[in-house]
């Protein structure tokens, strides 16, 4: 018996070196099953317009808004309409007139940027055409064209809910559309469904959720919407 101690207390310490050396690696690996929801839910990041056109600058500060809440504008909302971004153009100037800036040699000058989109769905208003047409209204500074701090911003490919108003204002015949609150009506829209694989699948209007400034967390796409709905 004492001529074999050594070699079982030998083994012991092996055993136990074991069982440790697994107990250690064990928590290096992650059971996917466990991740949280909410470590899975899309991040919101804002559009940046300026990517599109080296003459687009935003603004910094902050505007002054009687309300920030699509439902207390509902009745001046057109459409509401679910897409993707097809294209940003080149503004169409229009010359307000007045005195010669001193600083700008010009007169006030501004900038409709035109944004189409594709139409997937619409929740407000009546359209037959596949694609549709916003401006959005910026400021030409000497040769740059300036968009205030809360405006609406899109990038193409982006996959986009928005709520648009209709204006007089500027040099179309038929007037022209806008997102009624800034970048208060306008969403990005990501899919809920959880990613891991890098695979989700289909995507279906039930699986998305709809970002903006004031729902960095995301809501469902049919509330987002029904803010314009009587």
């Amino acid at each position: 018996m004492k001529k074999n101690s050594p070699f079982i207390v030998g083994s012991a310490i092996a055993v136990i070196g074991i069982v440790i050396v697994m107990v250690v690696f064990s928590g290096t690996f992650v059971d996917e099953s466990n991740i949280s929801s909410e470590s899975k839910i899309p991040t919101y990041i804002p559009s940046d317009i300026t990517k599109i056109n080296p003459k687009f600058v935003t603004e910094s500060g902050e505007s002054l808004w009687v309300t920030t809440d699509v439902k207390d504008v509902k009745d001046d909302v057109i459409f509401t309409l679910q897409g993707t971004v097809l294209s940003i153009d080149n503004p169409v100037d229009w010359n307000l007139g007045g005195p010669v800036s001193a600083l700008t040699n010009q007169q006030q000058i501004m900038g409709f940027v035109p944004i189409t989109i594709s139409i997937e769905k619409i929740y407000k208003g009546n359209l037959s055409d596949d694609e549709f047409t916003f401006y959005l209204t910026s400021h030409k500074y000497i040769d740059k064209y300036h968009f205030p701090p809360d405006a609406a911003q899109f990038e193409i490919g982006e996959k986009i809910l928005i709520h648009l108003a209709h204006s007089d204002l500027g040099p179309f015949p038929d007037g022209r559309y806008y997102p009624i609150l800034a970048q208060f009506s306008k969403y990005t829209l990501q899919s809920s469904a959880s990613v891991v694989d890098g695979a989700i699948g289909t995507v279906t209007d039930d699986s998305l959720l709809a970002f903006n400034v004031h729902h960095p967390n995301g809501i469902p796409l049919d509330l987002a919407a029904g803010k314009s709905l009587p």
